[in-house]
């Protein structure tokens, strides 16, 4: 016989989201969730509203303070660009944006443009003034003329004097080989003797164009805000007027530099050259100037006896 009036089988739908408790609740999350929106919405329309109103009245604001710092209250410009500035920094959905525009906000934003006008200067200098540009103005060639001038007047007149003493036969040709040697030698100490002359003073001349690129510097980096930016190319152009300046004195300050001081020893020379030939009566006299005679020169490698004056 058959089973009669079985269970249900289990396929019988579940309609326990459709119990009045449970429809109650997901319409109530409904209604919170929409009024969350809504007072979201409401934030944010509140928001931009005051936000606007609060960007529309720091003009004011920063045309009142630029007056009162003493700048122009009409620099529009300057002004918007601050309150763009302070706008990026008001907190999304602030309840009081306008707190954020106040005279204080204007004296940073002040502040930071002069510090961008500074380095903006800065970096023009910079650009004018490029490195090493005072040894352009004033090239390390720029002595060489004058210094070989100096070494070769010098030179003349020490070689004037050993070839005197060859010509009245106090020289042998060993000896005025010897003296010529040495003559070439004090040559070269005396070019580098010299060469660092020149070059301390054709470092005091580029100095003096350091110092006007330290005050464009200055210029740029102490520049207020407000003020007229300097002209730092008329800056360029007295460091050019002034390396001109000291190129058309740099003969007289070498030579001033230079002084008294003697590149060539033509009696060392001459001494050399007797030791080389033996003992010799010597004279550092020009031809003409009826000099006086050098003493004898000993060559230590004799005896005693076998000097004298020839």
């Amino acid at each position: 016989m058959c089973g009669g009036g079985g269970g249900g089988s289990g396929n019988a739908p579940d309609n326990s989201a459709n119990a009045p408790g449970t429809q109650e609740a997901i319409n109530a999350a409904r209604d919170a969730a929409t009024d969350a929106e809504n007072k979201k919405a409401g934030a944010r329309t509140s928001f931009n509203d005051q936000l606007a109103a609060a960007i529309a009245g720091a003009s004011g604001t920063g045309s009142n303070y630029f007056k009162a710092r003493g700048l122009d209250p009409n620099d529009t410009g300057d002004i918007n660009q601050i309150i763009q500035s302070i706008t990026r920094q008001v907190p999304d959905l602030d309840t009081n944006p306008a707190q954020y525009f106040s005279d204080d906000a204007f004296a940073s934003g002040v502040d930071k443009l002069q510090t961008a006008n500074r380095t903006g200067m800065n970096a023009k200098v910079n650009s004018i003034f490029a490195p090493g540009f005072e040894n352009v103005l004033i090239p390390d060639t720029a002595d060489d003329p004058i210094l070989n001038s100096i070494l070769g007047d010098q030179q003349k007149t020490a070689q004037t004097t050993v070839d005197f003493n060859k010509a009245r036969g106090l020289l042998n040709d060993s000896g005025y080989t010897a003296a010529n040697t040495a003559l070439g030698q004090q040559g070269s100490a005396g070019k580098a003797t010299l060469a660092g002359i020149g070059n301390s003073v054709l470092g005091v001349d580029r100095g003096h164009l350091t110092d006007i690129r330290g005050q464009a510097g200055d210029a740029a980096s102490s520049y207020s805000f407000g003020q007229p930016e300097p002209d730092f190319s008329s800056y360029y152009g007295r460091a050019q007027n002034t390396a001109a300046s000291d190129l058309g004195n740099l003969e007289g300050s070498i030579r001033g530099a230079v002084g008294n001081t003697n590149l060539f020893d033509p009696a060392t020379a001459l001494q050399k050259g007797g030791i080389m030939q033996g003992p010799i009566n010597l004279t550092t006299a020009a031809p003409g100037t009826g000099g006086p005679v050098a003493k004898p020169i000993v060559d230590p490698s004799r005896s005693l006896g076998s000097t004298g004056a020839f």
